[in-house]
């Protein structure tokens, strides 16, 4: 579950890249006003922050995920070696 959201969050990571990207290019061209500009950047921006603090808790999660799959994976091997 969590792989899939964190591939979820990147790629909406991606969309708001080129969201702004786009929305720069609007305000340059005149297209949107200087107000509008400002109010939308702020929440993408805002978006984008949180966005990448919940990314950051994602990979400690799948860095904890795998590290308990190891140790599992060690202590089996380990288990199945030892004679009884």
């Amino acid at each position: 579950m969590a792989i899939k959201e964190r591939d979820k969050l990147t790629r909406r990571e991606s969309e708001l890249q080129t969201i702004q990207r786009k929305l720069y290019e609007d305000n340059a061209l005149g297209k949107i006003t200087d107000e509008q500009y400002v109010v939308l950047s702020r929440h993408f921006t805002t978006e984008q922050a949180q966005l990448k603090d919940r990314l950051k808790q994602l990979e400690e999660q799948l860095k904890q995920a795998e590290s308990k799959r190891e140790n599992t994976t060690r202590f089996w091997n380990w288990y199945e070696s030892t004679p009884i």
